[in-house]
């Protein structure tokens, strides 16, 4: 395999590893889990590092909110509310924190959809023995400083996967000069993406594991009134696992470039040999005559 084909291999597996990047960073897949309130009434939620999405099942009826999170880093807490306004949202977080009465993700329903929250309430209300020992159950927020690393590891991963993508296009017609930006550059570029990914992967899952499995931290799960417990029933999302596939391109786009070196100082090897022969021949014949 002649050196080019090598840089041609590494720019689609650079390619293929920044679409997935981008992906992961803007679905909503990082962590889906169940919300129950009592039989009658559960919550399926879904949400990426900004946003998600929550369904709430009543027998055959069924709404959906959206979740968009807020932190606190004076609070050093975030979480994932239903209320469309982000000074609702604040507000929000702020009342969770102080153990305050929370507005239900219900309160804003149309005029065709008040019987289901007549029958909401209802059943909440026929279930406040089975919410009083909810309330019980330990409360989690998600922790503010490991979201924001989580995120900071995650944009940086995305923007040396981008860097690397464009230096490996480049170098399949071009051959700059300086090293960041020719095939040397890929080796740093490349190892950037590998450690920033492992760290998002260590991060989130360390969220998950000290946070999320025990409260997915949403209105539902964090209220004191009426509250939804998805204590053992969140699991990871398939964004999780696509950082292992994005660790695994970069790693083979490192193999490669190392395999290709190799190359090189093995064709430099053979091409040396081969003039040393041409030499040794020529200065024979000289001898000879």
């Amino acid at each position: 395999m002649n050196q080019k084909n090598y840089v041609i291999i590494i720019a689609l597996l650079s390619a293929s590893a920044s679409i997935i990047s981008l992906i992961a960073f803007s679905t909503n897949y990082w962590l889906k889990a169940t919300a129950i309130l009592s039989e009658r009434v559960e919550s399926r939620i879904n949400y990426g590092l900004f946003a998600g999405t929550l369904e709430r099942h009543q027998l055959a009826s069924t709404l959906k909110f959206d979740l968009k999170i807020v932190c606190n880093m004076d609070l050093k807490a975030c979480m994932f509310s239903c209320q469309q306004d982000h000074l609702k949202r604040e507000r929000e977080l702020k009342r969770v924190y102080n153990k305050q009465k929370l507005e239900s993700c219900e309160q804003n329903l149309p005029s065709d959809q008040q019987k289901f929250r007549m029958n909401y309430e209802s059943s909440t209300q026929t279930n406040s023995n089975t919410t009083d020992s909810n309330n019980r159950m330990k409360k989690s927020y998600i922790s503010a400083p490991l979201w924001l690393v989580t995120v900071l590891f995650f944009s940086v991963a995305q923007l040396f996967s981008l860097v690397a993508m464009t230096c490996a296009l480049i170098n399949i017609k071009w051959h700059p000069i300086e090293p960041i930006f020719n095939v040397y550059g890929l080796y740093i570029w490349n190892t950037v993406v590998v450690v920033c990914l492992f760290g998002t992967l260590v991060f989130w899952y360390a969220l998950y594991n000290n946070h999320l499995i025990y409260n997915v931290a949403i209105t539902d799960t964090l209220r004191q009134e009426l509250n939804f417990i998805s204590d053992g029933y969140a699991r990871l999302g398939y964004c999780f696992y696509l950082l292992l596939i994005l660790i695994l391109l970069h790693i083979i786009i490192l193999i490669l470039l190392c395999y290709r070196a190799q190359h090189n100082d093995a064709h430099d090897s053979l091409r040396s040999h081969r003039n040393l022969n041409i030499m040794d021949d020529g200065d024979g014949r000289f001898e000879f005559y």
